[in-house]
């Protein structure tokens, strides 16, 4: 029998589904046994991919490491192995242009599964009991955050797509600049 082991990130989103397919993939392949074990979200996010592909046959890996596997020859691209109709599918019914996130040089080299993306929620109740309206435009937003009653996350990377989701608003897609990130102009705007 063949083993694998994958790891992936402790969370029923990203674990419950390896594990179920997993057990599919093993009823249409009797000779394949695969494992999953799980990290931590932050070690999800900390990890370096060379270092888990030392150990693990299947990763799901954050995003911005696909780069770093890709121009290292650290992952297989899903091109080599898989089939074009299967890969285009993929890329065509992905979230947004999750699809696309995951090509480097002209390949494919993770499977966008799981799409981390802002929202805006709120609470009617904490409203209520604040005495504040939902608000209904940016204007309105910042001065019930000015009344401190609107909470962002403020982890580094959160911060940093936060920044990239504001220049992109703001009509400039970051890092597509040949050595700015984005313009002095739309950077501020975002900052600000």
């Amino acid at each position: 029998m063949k083993s694998l082991k994958g790891m992936t990130w402790n969370h029923t989103r990203g674990f419950v589904p390896m594990v179920a397919t997993a057990t599919r993939f093993e009823e249409i392949n009797p000779g394949v046994r695969i494992e999953w074990d799980r990290r931590s979200l932050q070690e999800f996010a900390d990890a370096p991919v060379d270092q888990l592909a030392k150990s693990y046959d299947l990763m799901v890996i954050d995003h911005p490491f696909t780069g770093f596997a890709a121009e290292h020859n650290i992952l297989a691209p899903y091109d080599d192995h898989l089939d074009a109709a299967f890969i285009s599918d993929q890329r065509r019914n992905a979230v947004g242009n999750s699809g696309e996130s995951y090509v480097f040089h002209d390949k494919l080299w993770t499977l966008p599964i799981d799409a981390a993306t802002p929202i805006a929620t709120w609470r009617p109740d904490l409203l209520e009991r604040a005495g504040e309206a939902l608000p209904k435009t940016w204007q309105e937003l910042l001065a019930l955050a000015d009344r401190g009653h609107v909470v962002v996350p403020g982890l580094a990377v959160d911060s940093l797509m936060n920044f990239f989701m504001f220049c992109v608003a703001l009509g400039e897609t970051p890092a597509e600049r040949e050595r700015e990130l984005v313009s002095h102009e739309v950077g501020t705007q975002a900052l600000d």
